[in-house]
């Protein structure tokens, strides 16, 4: 961008560097708490279903398609209310993509210290894989027509990590997106279906962040 603008004024030297600082973080939200209604795609029991066989230890990327499809299995028409679909202005996105899962399955503390504890730099040294979504056109203006109030998952990264697009990382700087919650996503579908909630239809969320701070 040619302005070098992060959402809220932000630049580069308030993330990195001897003046980083917690501008953006996502603490702010744990003073006030969160309401809104949320939307659940659950990518991962959808690919299990179709059989699409996934790590999501690597950079395995989850194109705009495959989540629309995902939807439409779970009955909701995941394009914004503008264009037809049942998404509102200030909705908030939950994707499951496994990673959970897949950290319960992890056979030993090992196996996952080694996981966890791969290289983390700016560029191409670094060494951390992670699924999640892709980083193509057709995503980035799904994510902008659609206006989300706040993202998030079951995944360290929302996007799939590394990105596909040099080192910026662009749906959560060029979107209208303000948090990425990290959530255990399994034990909330275990929850929900016990409430009779179905699995991609909307509901109103209230969500106290942790007190995190990055």
């Amino acid at each position: 961008m040619s302005t070098g603008t992060f959402y809220n004024n932000v630049h580069a030297n308030d993330i990195l560097g001897p003046d980083a600082n917690l501008k953006n973080s996502v603490h702010h939200w744990s003073e006030h708490g969160m309401a809104g209604r949320g939307i659940l795609l659950d990518y991962r029991s959808y690919a299990n279903k179709k059989g699409v066989q996934y790590d999501s230890f690597i950079d395995h990327r989850i194109p705009y398609e495959e989540l629309y499809l995902c939807g439409k299995d779970q009955g909701i028409d995941i394009r914004p209310q503008a264009q037809g679909g049942d998404v509102k202005i200030g909705d908030m996105l939950f994707i499951r993509s496994g990673f959970v899962e897949a950290y319960h399955a992890t056979k030993s503390s090992e196996e996952w210290n080694k996981i966890a504890l791969r290289k983390h730099a700016i560029g191409p040294e670094d060494e951390q894989r992670w699924a999640g979504v892709a980083q193509e056109e057709k995503m980035l203006d799904w994510l902008h027509d659609c206006y989300f109030a706040a993202v998030g998952g079951d995944a360290p990264a929302f996007e799939a990590w590394p990105s596909n697009r040099g080192m910026d990382s662009t749906q959560l700087m060029l979107e209208s997106m303000k948090a990425h919650f990290l959530q255990n996503i399994t034990f909330m579908n275990t929850f929900w279906l016990c409430g009779a909630v179905l699995l991609g239809k909307c509901w109103i969320l209230r969500n106290w962040p942790n007190d995190a701070r990055n």
